[in-house]
């Protein structure tokens, strides 16, 4: 018997009628005839080539094919109208998780805050958090380990939507102790620039080439990066320890000016080169409820 040709009208009809031992009682449940009622169990009993139910003196009685039958479909049934009402459920309520990806200073001092926020005010929302660069989000988004993340300037792969989200203004640092050491005078142009040593924390020195030709129009520097390190807590301790110079956002220049750290801003032009700061996912992608309601409270933060 080909499980195709049974009408699943038939099995519902079926449990129905077997539970209530009577067409009638079924009949109301189901809110159909009885004359209704009685051809599905006929079509069913005929689909199958068995006798599902005696009929004993206007009595239903189940035959042991019937009962057989009856303990299967019950527990099938019970099965589809629990995952049935779990998928509403998840229409109706924000719960579930989120897997979100984002630069890690930015992420850890900002973002972080958000979400706690967002998570106090949606108590089922749950997150799974990856912290690295633009690339990192760029390739998993791209294979669906993320679905959505946060990110700095990088040009994203056009099957990626973006959308920005604010920015963080970015500057050349580092401490009066060291200026001191090395016997140099902070001045806006090509050789000063050239005569410092860098702690960087990406490849290719991009974020300091970015900087110094935003701010003195010079592209072909000699930039020597004395050290590379993951992240912006690591490029800020490098240079509270006198040891080099390097970009920091405003807001971890900011705290290390709190913490009583000698660190001051190099000097630059009057427009202050800044990071934008975007939430990106992958275009006309359906999202459940719990991420569109997350990508939602994070646009109109």
């Amino acid at each position: 018997m080909n499980f195709q040709n049974v009408n699943l009208n038939n099995l519902r009809v079926f449990e129905a009628v077997y539970r209530a031992k009577c067409m009638t009682t079924a009949s109301k449940e189901l809110h159909l005839t009885q004359s209704g009622v009685s051809q599905h169990i006929k079509n069913l009993e005929n689909t199958l080539e068995v006798e599902l139910f005696d009929r004993v003196n206007k009595s239903l009685l189940p035959t042991e094919e019937g009962t057989k039958l009856y303990d299967q479909v019950k527990q099938g049934l019970g099965i589809l109208s629990e995952s049935i009402s779990s998928i509403s459920q998840k229409e109706t309520e924000v719960s579930g998780l989120v897997r979100i990806g984002m630069p890690i200073e930015f992420g850890i001092n900002l973002v972080i805050p958000q979400l706690v926020t967002i998570g106090q005010k949606y108590p089922g929302m749950k997150y799974k958090i990856n912290l690295g660069f633009a690339k990192d989000m760029n390739d998993l988004l791209l294979n669906g380990s993320l679905d959505l993340a946060i990110i700095d300037d990088y040009k994203m792969d056009k099957k990626i939507e973006v959308k920005n989200l604010t920015e963080e203004t970015l500057h050349m640092c580092c401490t009066e102790n060291y200026l001191k050491i090395n016997k140099l005078k902070p001045e806006l142009n090509k050789k000063f620039y050239e005569s410092l040593n860098y702690v960087v924390y990406q490849e290719g020195q991009v974020v300091i080439r970015s900087w110094v030709n935003h701010h003195i129009k010079r592209k072909n520097l000699n930039i020597e990066a004395t050290v590379q390190v993951m992240d912006v807590q690591a490029v800020s301790r490098f240079i509270v320890k006198d040891f080099a110079a390097g970009v920091l956002p405003g807001q971890v220049v900011k705290q290390l000016k709190k913490d009583n750290h000698k660190v001051i801003c190099l000097p630059e032009s009057k427009k202050v080169l800044t990071n934008k700061l975007s939430l990106s996912f992958i275009k006309n992608r359906s999202h459940n409820l719990v991420t569109q309601t997350l990508i939602d409270e994070l646009l109109a933060i």
